[in-house]
């Protein structure tokens, strides 16, 4: 197997878990209204996130995948923007209606993620 390939491997593995525990805090946070005490329950999401986005650059680079030149790329981006922007505001919110709607929209844009990251399309999941 490629280092490329490895790579890929290992920036899929980690924006899988990075949603995954990004849903695990939400629930955490807002379904038991406490906050994560634990300080490397606290660190680890900045560290898969910033492992993430060093592989996502280096895989960038390596692909040539410029966002304004593939169009499915650029969507991605934008949608890696509004999933921390929704996800900064259900965790800022006070526990309520307003926080779990912006919890599940930005689940739902990690999902739209997935979808444009596998599908190489725009479309997402409707590809």
């Amino acid at each position: 197997m490629s280092t490329y390939m490895i790579l890929v491997h290992f920036h899929s593995a980690l924006a899988v878990l990075t949603g995954l525990g990004f849903a695990a805090r939400g629930v955490w946070r807002l379904g038991m209204g406490r906050a994560i005490n634990n300080r490397a329950l606290r660190i680890a999401p900045h560290v898969v996130d910033t492992l993430l986005l060093a592989s996502g650059i280096v895989l960038m680079v390596q692909a040539s995948l410029w966002p304004h030149l593939v169009a499915w790329f650029g969507l991605k981006l934008v949608l890696v923007v509004v999933y921390i922007v929704l996800g900064i505001l259900a965790f800022r919110s006070r526990p309520g209606a307003r926080a779990w709607v912006f919890f599940a929209l930005a689940l739902l844009a990690w999902i739209w993620i997935l979808g444009v990251a596998l599908g190489k399309s725009s479309l997402g999941w409707l590809a």
